[in-house]
This record gives C-alpha cells, sequence and structure tokens, in this order.
C-alpha cells in the first residue's frame, strides 16, 4: 500500500467471504497489518548474514557464493578471471599500538581503496580480520591482471592518515 505521503507500505492482508445459505457471496471482511517493522528486521538480518559490518563488503559467506558463480560464469564465456589476496601486513601492530577505533579506520578506508580501485562488477570482500579478497571476472587475458594490480598498488601510494599518522603506504615497486 502506498503511504499518503508517497512511501510504500509493507503489508499482511487476510481476506475471509462470508456466505448465505445459498452460497451466495454477502459480505467480505479483510484485515491489513502493517509489517514494516518485520520487513526492515528481515532485510536486516540478511545484509548481516552477508557483509561484513564494519566496512559494509560482502563477508566469507557471500564471497564464496559469487566466486562459485564467477567460476560457472568464466568457465560459460571461456573468458579468465583473477582471484587476489591482499592481506594488511602489521595490522595488529595498529590495534596494539592506537587502538581498535584506528584500527577499524584502516579496515574501512582499506575498503574504499580497494573498491575504487576496481570495476562496479567486480567483487571486493572482507574475508575476516585483516584479510580482503577479490573476484575479477571476464579478463580476455592474464596479463589484464597486471593492470589491476598496478591500479591497486597505486590507489595505496598515498599514505592513510590515522590520529595524524601515516598507517599504510605501498612500498610496491613497478
Amino acid at each position: 500500500i502506498r503511504h499518503k505521503e508517497g512511501q510504500i507500505v509493507p503489508i499482511w492482508q487476510s481476506s475471509y467471504i462470508l456466505k448465505d445459505s445459498s452460497g451466495k457471496m454477502t459480505q467480505s471482511i479483510s484485515v491489513l497489518r502493517d509489517i514494516s517493522y518485520q520487513k526492515a528486521l528481515q532485510e536486516s538480518m540478511q545484509f548481516q548474514a552477508n557483509y561484513d559490518l564494519l566496512t559494509n563488503l560482502p563477508n566469507r559467506t557471500l564471497f564464496l557464493d559469487r566466486l562459485k558463480s564467477a567460476l560457472k560464469q568464466t568457465h560459460r564465456n571461456k573468458t579468465k578471471l583473477a582471484l587476489m589476496l591482499l592481506d594488511l601486513n602489521k595490522f595488529k601492530w595498529v590495534n596494539d599500538t592506537l587502538g581498535h577505533h584506528a584500527g577499524d579506520l584502516l579496515l574501512q578506508e582499506t575498503a574504499k581503496k580497494l573498491q575504487d580501485a576496481v570495476r562496479d562488477s567486480d567483487t571486493v570482500a572482507r574475508l575476516g580480520g585483516d584479510e580482503f579478497s577479490m573476484i575479477i571476472p571476464n579478463l580476455e587475458k592474464s596479463t589484464d591482471t597486471e593492470l589491476i594490480v598496478s591500479k591497486i598498488f597505486n590507489a595505496f601510494e598515498q599514505a592513510i592518515l590515522i590520529d595524524q599518522q601515516e598507517i599504510l603506504k605501498s612500498k610496491f615497486q613497478q
């Protein structure tokens, strides 16, 4: 149902028809119930089951599902797929030295940099802790991976600053 202010309100409807002795309909009774809260709760549970709450990236469960789909698509289309794993060195040091809030900010910034470095159709996931993984499907040749890796390294050339401290900066040479 559409609310008078324009938003759609999910409802549950139950109807019952009353008939007279000859079987002719005499009345209809309907009960409508707003289920917005239940719908929001269901969506929240679905999100929590498939996404990392800190970074809003797919979690391990959704990552594995997307990987399975990407592998099938790669086989069907006879294309290539890149699978990348990124682990943050000295992440424990950041947590121990600057606190968990700083570690959380580092993970969030890393997630943004990784997402910005790949296509919208690619999957960047947080597998847990300081581990990220990327699924890059629909590659025509293996050397395309080198371009993507270069773009990821370039994304980390500018340091991540947390509390005015340089936390993460790429040290890779091309």
